[in-house]
């Protein structure tokens, strides 16, 4: 029986930790892309990179968005599932001022998607998912406010230049905290078809009797899904966003769980491989 191991990814999770930050620029920002590749392409039919470059901090960075994909049932169309693996060169909400302008781990906020993603394809490569499914990496969505950034750098440059169009967008941001409560980004409404694609995606999680799904407030959220929106492509962001030790020097494997990976991977899961008949 095929499903979700949330140890292999908790597995992975912790080696990630293990191989330290990795904000764009660095040494290891430049050795994780290569790693990331190697693993995406292990787990899906093909995988590339999209190299772009930015400006940061006075030095031109040379960044990669990681992309993989596996052929769905039905090929007209493509469900994109995506997550940030850079991790951000400041601590901004650390108590400490004098750790603020140091990088932080990321384990939660730019790792715990990435794992989840790859399990997914592990999983999913078995046996063909209802859409075609493009995975992607963004790189350069944690530079937000950093000489001037927005967040989702990257995806904003994929929902520009990508070669295949995402007919739905759903991105992964935070989602291995303990604890974890999901909260409902108000953008992802202004779009009926991630609108319906949320309760879809709450209902199994409630079904399935997972407590992030459930009392669960709203908010107006800036993540990789939203350079989507403003194209009018439907998307969405599963993220807690009062994880308590986000950007900050905390944010380590410590405070996270492997049960909130389950809950994530269970619930794509099944979206994924059951038909979508009146969503796209």
């Amino acid at each position: 029986m095929i499903v979700f191991d949330e140890n292999k990814a908790w597995e992975l999770l912790a080696t990630l930790a293990s191989r330290g930050k990795r904000p764009p620029g660095t040494v290891e920002h430049q050795e994780s892309i290569q790693y990331l590749l190697t693993l995406m392409q292990d787990v899906c039919s093909r995988a590339w990179l999209q190299p772009f470059s930015l400006q940061l901090k006075g030095k031109n960075i040379d960044c990669a968005n990681i992309c993989g994909f596996l052929e769905g049932r039905d090929t007209s169309s493509t469900v994109l599932v995506g997550s940030h693996f850079d991790t951000r060169w400041i601590a901004d909400n650390e108590k400490d001022v004098i750790m603020q302008d140091l990088p932080i781990p990321g384990v939660n906020d730019g790792t715990s998607g990435v794992v989840i993603i790859l399990e997914l394809a592990r999983i999913l490569k078995q046996m063909k998912p209802e859409k075609n499914i493009l995975f992607i990496l963004f790189d350069a969505e944690d530079i937000g406010i950093i000489d001037g950034y927005e967040f989702g750098f990257g995806a904003g440059y994929y929902a520009k230049h990508g070669d295949i169009r995402p007919d739905l967008v759903i991105v992964l941001d935070m989602v291995g905290g303990e604890n974890m409560h999901l909260t409902v980004d108000l953008h992802s409404f202004t779009h009926l078809k991630s609108r319906k694609v949320f309760g879809r995606l709450f209902a199994i999680g409630r079904d399935f009797g997972y407590p992030c799904f459930f009392n669960n407030r709203t908010s107006l959220i800036i993540s990789d899904h939203y350079p989507f929106l403003k194209r009018k492509i439907p998307a969405l962001v599963l993220i807690d966003i009062d994880y308590p030790q986000w950007h900050t020097h905390s944010d380590t494997i410590d405070h996270c769980s492997r049960n909130s990976l389950k809950y994530i991977g269970d619930v794509l899961f099944h979206f994924l491989t059951h038909p979508l008949n009146g969503i796209i």
